[in-house]
């Protein structure tokens, strides 16, 4: 199972990075991953596995992941 807040923390430090040419790729990923994850609350959830290529949802939305995707993709950059 993959945790979906590291995707929000890469997410971050690319933008923090001044979104290099390589790491494009990756960041398209957790965009895409992510917006998978919206739970119908709104709320993103904690976790995540990789079936037939297709994105699963595991576990429940709570705060803490919902804020870290927000602050990621909400930042500045």
């Amino acid at each position: 199972m993959y945790q979906t807040y590291k995707c929000a923390l890469f997410i971050y430090l690319y933008k923090s990075l001044g979104m290099p040419k390589e790491g494009r790729d990756v960041y398209e990923a957790c965009i895409q991953i992510i917006s998978e994850l919206q739970a119908d609350n709104g709320g993103i959830t904690t976790g995540y596995r990789v079936v037939d290529g297709n994105v699963v949802p595991v576990g429940d939305a709570n705060t803490e992941t919902t804020s870290i995707v927000a602050i990621s993709l909400l930042g500045n950059r």
